[in-house]
């Protein structure tokens, strides 16, 4: 089954878009996520803040990438001065493209 995450986050500085979609491309290929994600979608709230949903293959494969995600997100508050703000997360129960 399918495990959604949601999480919004603060920027110190504006959202570069160019320069967040390069960061997405650069952690997906260093932290392997593909094993573990399905899809990762970051978008637009306002100017210093955006939102993310991914899509874990399954609750297993979340709590596998937990310690990796967490390093990552650790850095990404250091490093580029995003902090989350708030987080949900579950398992999927009705998605769309699965239905019969």
């Amino acid at each position: 089954m399918k495990y959604i995450v949601n999480a919004i986050w603060k920027h110190e500085l504006s959202i570069d878009e160019e320069q967040q979609r390069a960061y997405m491309r650069a952690i997906t290929e260093t932290l392997n996520s593909e094993e573990y994600v399905l899809e990762t979608i970051w978008y637009r709230i306002d100017e210093q803040t955006h939102g993310s949903v991914a899509v874990y293959k399954s609750e297993e494969a979340y709590n596998a990438f937990l310690e990796i995600n967490e390093m990552q997100r650790n850095f990404a508050a250091e490093d580029h001065k995003i902090s989350m703000l708030e987080q949900y997360k579950g398992p999927a129960f009705a998605v769309q493209t699965d239905l019969d």
